[in-house]
């Protein structure tokens, strides 16, 4: 891959050098053969009556921007112009027809294409567990609800009862507060010594990957790294401030994450390279020039703070036309080099996570950019968010992926009490978690752009804000999701539902297949229903098995009901939760 990158690298220098000896003659030249959908496009003459040009796709305007349907030249040197084309979120692929004019006439016409980036496929299924945690890896303890103890073995025997066929953990973080870390040395010291040994234990049974907290720093950072540029941010209340966002331009982060990751790219054993918090947070302003000069923008104010505040006050109040809409897309295009950079210096496959509100927009990434810009896989946090505010979140992506492909996005949730909040349902946790997951994957499935869960995280599964619930309600939930999943993307040809009737709780599975399967241990949970186990069940093809079971009230103090069948087949652990008798608020 980076023979390969060297190469496509070389071939755009002999391209430039060609087209520049010989643009008098060319008139217009393009900086280079064909873009990606996360490049600006950029065109250069030397002919002195160029003004302007405009973009056409399928003998239609194109303008991602509403004000930008005439992009005019800007002069970079006595006998140079260029113009850039931004392309906008989500472009069509394939031929761009640009038009040249002068301030009279059209000057001359010139095709350039824009292609999607070839990526290296995963293999649905690809459900994941995250281990997000600022401590020696090695001392986690983790338990299985099916078994006594906890320990660090434990998190083998965890995801094999969940069918979880990925273990990705954090390498690299940055948190000023650990004396530890310091202007030497900005990650937290116990990750990097621990990371390997992890590794190590799991990597024969999972497929496994570090990843890097890229620009967000924690703890009091503006003081104790002096080396880094922090973004500038603005807030109605406090005016322009810097916050603990790392520039996403900053060349010396950035030489410190590609290091970080170039190494984790060098342990044979690790097989995904993850970028967190690629982002560049609600600011950014440091990097009005880039901005102003790309969209050809006048910015009054005589120094750089000056300008900087002129640019953060428009683009939070919002009252520019498109205004806020081009710096979304910039802060994008200035993440996607980053990512870009990164892809270049190794081998493996990249992953990123991505913020599920407005595609990230609002905190400089998206989706498809990042994934030209060579991240194969994106994992979508769909967490931050009430119960109302996620199907809004719904509504966006719906919209986004209609008329999207060649994604592979794996989409999560936080194993967090507050952050599974249903205002009509009380204390509803596990159950809201599993409802969001069903939801997210009849949007997220369009077009085959959804690859698989994770679940947010390891560590929070067995010591983060579980109460009142215990881990393995969490569990059981987490279980329930991936096996829809599975059985939804048409791996399995069998179905499960689950109904209360009357007194009664029946659990259904019905064989879709051509021959009959064997349901080799079937159990329910909590302990209640202990005494209902089956061995070896047989259902013949295009039959069913149903179990009954009695009605049982438990856990008043809950105010909601919950049964958890588990059944193993072909050597994996199925899930199906009923939650029953949730009591409303309204009621």
């Amino acid at each position: 891959m980076i023979v390969k990158n060297n190469f496509k690298n070389l071939f755009y220098v002999f391209f430039l050098v060609f087209s520049f000896t010989s643009i008098s003659n060319a008139n217009f030249v393009f900086g280079k053969p064909y873009y990606n959908r996360h490049e600006i496009i950029k065109v250069y003459t030397d002919n002195k009556r160029a003004e302007h040009l405009k973009v056409f796709k399928n003998d239609s305007r194109f303008s991602p921007f509403e004000d930008m349907e005439k992009i005019h030249f800007q002069q970079i040197d006595v006998d140079l112009k260029v113009a850039y084309i931004p392309l906008g979120f989500n472009p069509p692929t394939g031929s761009y027809e640009i038009k040249f004019y002068s301030s009279k006439k059209l000057l001359e016409t010139k095709k350039i294409s824009v292609y999607p980036r070839k990526i290296e496929k995963i293999n649905p299924p690809f459900h994941s567990f995250t281990v997000e945690y600022g401590g020696n890896l090695n001392k986690i303890k983790v338990g299985v609800p099916s078994k006594k103890g906890y320990s660090n073995e434990k998190i083998k025997e965890l995801l094999q009862y969940l069918n979880i066929d990925n273990l990705f953990f954090m390498v690299g973080q940055t948190n000023a507060k650990l004396k530890e870390v310091h202007k030497d040395n900005p990650w937290i010291p116990e990750n990097l010594t621990s990371w390997k040994k992890f590794n190590t234990k799991f990597k024969d049974d999972f497929t496994t990957g570090g990843y890097v907290g890229c620009f967000l720093c924690f703890g009091p950072a503006i003081s104790k790294f002096p080396q880094y540029e922090f973004s500038y941010d603005y807030s109605f209340d406090y005016g322009l401030y810097r916050s603990n966002f790392i520039s996403i331009d900053d060349s010396n982060r950035i030489k410190d994450i590609s290091k970080l990751v170039q190494k984790i790219d060098d342990d044979k054993d690790v097989e995904f390279v993850g970028l967190d918090y690629i982002r560049a947070g609600q600011g950014g302003f440091e990097n009005y020039k880039e901005f102003i000069t790309i969209f050809n923008l006048d910015l009054p104010g005589k120094s750089k703070r000056e300008k900087i505040l002129q640019l953060a006050k428009s683009v939070k109040n919002d009252r520019k036309p498109n205004i806020k809409k081009k710096w979304e897309y910039f802060r994008a295009y200035k993440t996607s080099q980053v990512i870009e950079s990164m892809a270049n210096a190794v081998d493996k496959t990249i992953w990123v996570f991505t913020l599920g509100w407005e595609q990230g927009h609002n905190h400089g990434q998206d989706p498809i950019m990042f994934t030209d810009a060579g991240a194969d896989v994106i994992f979508v946090m769909l967490y931050e968010a009430t119960h109302s505010e996620y199907e809004d979140m719904m509504q966006s992506w719906e919209k986004y992926l209609a008329k999207t492909e060649n994604l592979q996005l794996v989409i999560g949730q936080d194993i967090d009490y507050p952050l599974n909040d249903n205002p009509q349902i009380r204390k509803s946790g596990p159950e809201e978690m599993l409802k969001r997951y069903k939801k997210a994957y009849k949007v997220f499935s369009i077009n085959d752009n959804l690859k698989g869960f994770f679940l947010h995280d390891l560590v929070r599964a067995f010591y983060g804000r579980l109460y009142p619930y215990q881990s393995k309600e969490w569990l059981y939930s987490a279980g329930s999701a991936l096996t829809y999943f599975n059985i939804n993307s048409d791996e399995y040809n069998f179905s499960i539902s689950a109904e209360k009737t009357g007194r009664n709780i029946y659990f259904t599975v019905k064989n879709e297949y051509n021959n009959s399967i064997k349901l080799e241990r079937v159990t329910f949970r909590p302990g209640y229903w202990n005494k209902y186990q089956y061995q070896d069940i047989v259902i013949e093809p295009e039959s069913e098995a149903i179990f009954e079971l009695p009605y049982r009230y438990y856990h008043r103090k809950m105010e909601r009901q919950y049964i958890t069948m588990i059944f193993k087949f072909d050597n994996k652990n199925f899930f199906k939760t009923l939650y029953f008798d949730s009591i409303k608020y309204n009621k």
